[in-house]
């Protein structure tokens, strides 16, 4: 993910791992994961960069509403 989530709220910290909200600045990650045919193996589909970013975009929106992604 962006290197730059060390100022970032941390949801979950344990002595190995460090989990945060995704934000705008992870699409080239997200879009890379999601292209990627082994990690979308139980989707319908892999997304391109457009898709990538809406899908993005939809856990943000979720952050906001619900409190939580996905």
């Amino acid at each position: 993910m962006n290197n730059s989530s060390d100022h970032q709220k941390y949801i979950l910290t344990t002595t190995r791992l460090r989990l945060r909200q995704m934000t705008k600045g992870d699409l080239n990650f997200v879009a890379k994961m999601l292209a990627c045919p082994e990690v979308m193996q139980y989707y319908p589909q892999v997304y391109n960069r457009e898709e990538a970013a809406e899908w993005l975009g939809r856990q943000l929106i979720r952050y906001r509403e619900d409190g939580h992604g996905l």
